[in-house]
Formats: C-alpha cells, structure tokens, sequence
C-alpha cells in the first residue's frame, strides 16, 4: 500500500497524529503527477470536497483508491468532476478538523464493491470504520451542525449562555467538547457553509443558518469557550 497523501497542513498533521505508524510516499497539498508515481495506489485526499477539480487528475487512473472528504460534496457529485467515471476506486471520508482523531472513521461508498477494499485498508491501517448513506453532510458532521446552529440560536434568544451549554451538553450526552467549543475547533466556516448547502440542497428551515452564528463569522468572532471548561 502505496499512499499520496493530499490536504491542506492542518488536516494532514491530524491525518499523521492519528496514524503515526503509516508513512506516505507523497505528501503535498496537490495530486501527484500520477504518470511519474504509478507506484501510488492508495489517495487520502483531505480537502476534496473544496477542490473538486482534483478529480480530473485521479479519474484516468486505473486500480487508484481515492478517499477523499466527502462532506460538502456528495460522491456522485465528485464523480462529475472527474470528466468520466473513475477508472478506479472513490470512498468518502469525513475528514473535517477534529474528526480524524474520532475513535472511527466514517466512509461512504460510490460503488458498494468497493466495500471489500476498504475493508481491508482499514484493517492494515489498523483504524475503526463504518460505513454511512453517500449524502450531503453524511451523518455526524450533518448532526453536529444543526446542534451547534442550535445553541446559537439559544444564546440568541438569551436562553441559555455559551459555557452553560457547552458544559450541559459535555455532561449530559458525555460529548468530548461542548458543541460552542468544538464548532471553534473545527471551524465556523465549515459548519456555515454546510449548512448552507443543505438548505440550498434541501429547501428546509432546519437548515437555516442562525443569524447570530453568521454574524460572528462575518465578524471573524467566536464565544469565549474552551474545550476544557
């Protein structure tokens, strides 16, 4: 097993903190030019969903695995990008900040073939999986946006305050950050972003973004919590 691994610095020292026993053969923030590395048969791309384009360069390539961030982008979607379907493998990966470092991971499949492999890459890597429904968001990154949108709107409304909610939830559903904590950690951008896209996506009000969380985006702000409160 031959890995290029592709992302920006962040994702990929958490794709390294969480599996230091693996070295890849190539480490950068674009694809290899894969005519010059057909050693390489194994991608972990952190960021595809934002540089879709990428696909072009790994579509051509016959036996090549792709497991690529699949959160913002389904993987239908990301096949599209590719010009013709892949002549090799494409997997989903949640792969937003914080979630590498998640006990398992979470992949969706293109094609459920494909299941048997990654199966067997999981086991070598030595790393939990499972598998979830190949849709806009997958499953916990969907979940934890509409939380964290919710604990906006509560300290909007004046319900609640950021600490309260963060050390409520920590203590009642013995989640590793509270939900104001952890969106600091992975990054309002993201969740904005996704929730944006599953309104446009889906039409529904769930999706809304709450006013108060956009503005301290637009602000560059965030609440003063901290992981360890």
């Amino acid at each position: 097993m031959r890995i290029a691994l592709i992302g920006p610095e962040d994702r990929i020292a958490e794709w390294q903190q969480r599996l230091p026993h693996i070295e890849p053969v190539y480490v950068a923030t674009t694809p290899p030019p894969f005519h010059d590395r057909p050693d390489i048969d194994l991608v972990f791309d952190l960021d595809l969903d934002q540089d879709p384009e990428r696909m072009a360069a790994y579509a051509p390539v016959p036996g090549l695995m792709v497991i690529g961030c699949a959160v913002k982008r389904t993987l239908a979607e990301l096949a599209l990008w590719g010009g013709r379907p892949p002549a090799g493998s494409l997997v989903g990966l949640n792969a937003l900040p914080t979630f590498l470092h998640r006990p398992a991971w979470e992949f969706s499949l293109y094609q459920s073939e494909d299941r048997e492999r990654l199966e067997l890459i999981c086991n070598e890597l030595d790393l939990a999986w499972e598998i979830v429904e190949d849709r806009l968001g997958m499953v916990t990154p969907r979940v934890l946006a509409m939380i964290i949108n919710e604990a906006c709107t509560l300290v909007q409304e004046g319900t609640a305050s950021p600490g309260d909610i963060d050390a409520a939830m920590r203590l009642g559903t013995n989640y590793p950050l509270g939900p104001l904590a952890w969106a600091a950690a992975i990054g309002p951008e993201h969740l904005v972003e996704l929730l944006d896209l599953l309104r446009q996506e889906t039409g529904e009000g769930r999706f809304r973004v709450a006013p108060l969380l956009r503005n301290l985006l637009r602000r560059g702000e965030w609440f003063d919590v901290r992981a360890d409160a």
